[in-house]
C-alpha cells in the first residue's frame, strides 16, 4: 500500500513539473529547476584561467585583461547578467558581466555566439513594427517591444539571428521602459526592449 502512495506521489510530482514547465512561464526560463528572468544566465565555464566565460547557450565571452583575476573563483551554475557599459572610454569592451551570486562584474566582450542546437539559445523568428519575436531552441516564444529610439537598428536583423538576452541597467533607462537588451549575435548590435 505504502509503495502504491509512493508511485502516485512520483507520478503526480513528474506530471506537475512537465505542466510547470509548459505554462504560462514564458518569461523564465528553467534550468536546474530554477526558475530565472530571461535577462539571466547560468555560467558554464570559466576557461583558460578566466580569460574566457561561456553561460548557458554556449556563447563565449573574451574577459578584460585586467579583471581576468577576479572570474577564477567564479562556479559552474552562478548566476549572471550581461549589460551595456554605456561607457565608449573602454577600447574593446561593451558588455558588464556581472557574476549576481558573488556579485562581481567583470568587462567583456562577445567572442562566440551561442550554439545553434542548445536549448538556451534564442532566435529571431519574426519582426513586425518595432517588435521581436523570440523562439528558443527549446521552443519558448517570446514578444519584445523594441525602445523607439532602437528601431533603425532592426533593419539589419533578420529570421533566424541568434539573439542573447540581457539587462538595461544604464542611467538612460531611467527615461525608457526597456528593461532588457537584445543583443544580436550575427549584427554584433543591441537593442533595448521590454517584454510584451
Amino acid at each position: 500500500m505504502g509503495n502504491k502512495k509512493i508511485k502516485l506521489l512520483t507520478f503526480s510530482l513528474l506530471l506537475f513539473g512537465i505542466l510547470l514547465s509548459t505554462s504560462a512561464y514564458t518569461e523564465y526560463s528553467v534550468y536546474q529547476n530554477q526558475f530565472l528572468p530571461f535577462y539571466q544566465h547560468y555560467l558554464s565555464a570559466v576557461q583558460t584561467n578566466g580569460e574566457i566565460l561561456e553561460i548557458d547557450d554556449g556563447s563565449l565571452w573574451k574577459v578584460n585583461r585586467y579583471h581576468v583575476r577576479k572570474v577564477i573563483y567564479w562556479h559552474t551554475n552562478d548566476v549572471i547578467e550581461i549589460t551595456p557599459t554605456n561607457n565608449y572610454n573602454y577600447r574593446s569592451e561593451r558588455f558588464y558581466i556581472t557574476n549576481k551570486t558573488k556579485g562581481i562584474s567583470v568587462l567583456a566582450e562577445l567572442s562566440h555566439g551561442p550554439v545553434c542546437d542548445n536549448p538556451f539559445t534564442n532566435h529571431v523568428s519574426c519582426i513586425d513594427r518595432g517588435e521581436v519575436y523570440l523562439m528558443s531552441v527549446s521552443g519558448l516564444e517570446s514578444r519584445w517591444v523594441i525602445d523607439s529610439k532602437d528601431t533603425h537598428k532592426l533593419i539589419s536583423w533578420l529570421p533566424e539571428h541568434a539573439v542573447i538576452i540581457g539587462k538595461d541597467y544604464n542611467w538612460g533607462s531611467w527615461f525608457t521602459s526597456s528593461e532588457v537588451i537584445l543583443i544580436n549575435v550575427e549584427n554584433n548590435d543591441y537593442v533595448r526592449a521590454r517584454l510584451f
